[in-house]
């Protein structure tokens, strides 16, 4: 499932991984905007189910 203990860990979709730090640089690949995190479940700060969306909702 991944480490545990860094506060970094997003989402887990699949066996993808997805931080929060690299959220500040992710950009939709449709129309260029920052991607926000829109989470639908979260156990002691982590993510586990969520969806990535743009200003313009793209998902």
């Amino acid at each position: 499932m991944g480490r545990r203990g860094n506060g970094d860990r997003v989402i887990k979709e699949g066996s993808a991984l997805v931080y929060k730090n690299i959220l500040k640089i992710m950009v939709c690949p449709r129309c260029g905007e920052k991607l926000m995190l829109n989470s639908r479940e979260e156990i002691n700060g982590d993510v586990i189910d969520g969806t990535l969306t743009c200003a313009n909702n793209h998902r």
